[in-house]
């Protein structure tokens, strides 16, 4: 018995599985999720589950971002750029936030060794 929306939208696809009886029952399927996208860039982010956003809220922390500054937020390439750009504007300014530099240190750091 299929559900009062008998059209075939994206949120009303169905699939038959076979029930440990023996049975073919209906399951509803849900929609698939896009993934995380850069807030910069607009790329999308490696790393993390492509989940529909309630889902994706009800994940732990650890399984929402990735372990570097701007972790599940922004891709690797613009957090580069914005480390640069604060690179750049030490010697005219001093930086007004730590994070972008000490970090962009330790990358400086690693790359040297």
């Amino acid at each position: 018995v299929r559900c009062v929306q008998e059209t075939g939208t994206a949120s009303n696809k169905i699939k038959l599985a076979k029930t440990p009886g023996g049975q073919l029952a209906l399951q509803y399927r849900t929609k698939r999720g896009k993934g995380q996208v850069c807030g910069d860039t607009g790329a999308k982010l490696n790393g993390l589950p492509h989940l529909r956003s309630k889902a994706f809220k009800r994940l732990s922390k650890v399984k929402r971002t990735v372990s570097r500054p701007y972790g599940g937020s922004r891709s690797a390439g613009a957090v580069k750029t914005r480390i640069v750009r604060a690179l750049s504007l030490i010697h005219i300014s001093e930086p007004t936030r730590p994070l972008y530099i000490s970090y962009a240190v330790f990358c400086l750091k690693k790359k040297n060794n």
